[in-house]
């Protein structure tokens, strides 16, 4: 089953689906396809076409989306220095499969390969903490457990962890 069927998602689904990413990125680290290095929306490192929308945003909607675009150019910066590979990039309620132990579920893997691109490793978990924790009351906490589980099975670096927060942020925006 997918996990847009799975309710309710807990702590150790959570933690579950942060393990599945990251034995993805562990089982990916030396993959490289040449039709992976292309120019793509959904690559986080290409946000700039975003500034282009802000228009169809409420004030103040405008005002934090913007604040988030101001700053992401130091991200971009960081994001050229850290680990790079082929990456699924789009690790979301749809594209995650999970058992169907309705007691202890698990997440067994992913479907969907057609936006994989040759990025920063690290977005990877980005984009699977924007899309899991969107409707979570304490989304803090959701993330802690996903990135719990994809630091056990692919040790995060601390410059990476440093860029995170506003990698979710920047994929948050990239769908609205």
């Amino acid at each position: 089953r997918l996990w847009s069927s799975v309710n309710p998602i807990n702590d150790e689904l959570l933690y579950s689906l942060g393990n599945a990413a990251g034995n993805l990125s562990s089982a990916l680290k030396d993959f490289d396809h040449p039709h992976a290095h292309r120019n793509f929306e959904w690559d986080l490192a290409s946000i700039k076409w975003t500034e282009e929308y802000l228009e169809y945003f409420t004030p103040e909607e405008r005002e934090i989306i913007e604040s988030y675009q101001v700053t992401y150019d130091e991200v971009l910066k960081k994001m050229r220095s850290i680990r790079q590979g082929v990456v699924h990039n789009d690790v979301n309620d749809y594209n995650i499969v999970v058992t169907d132990d309705l007691l202890h579920p698990e997440v067994k893997g992913n479907i969907d390969f057609g936006d994989a691109i040759h990025t920063a490793v690290i977005n990877d978990l980005a984009i699977t903490i924007a899309y899991a924790v969107l409707d979570k009351p304490d989304p803090l906490s959701a993330s802690t457990a996903i990135v719990g589980g994809y630091h056990d099975n692919f040790p995060l670096k601390e410059e990476e962890l440093e860029i995170l927060y506003m990698l979710v942020a920047m994929r948050l925006i990239i769908s609205l």
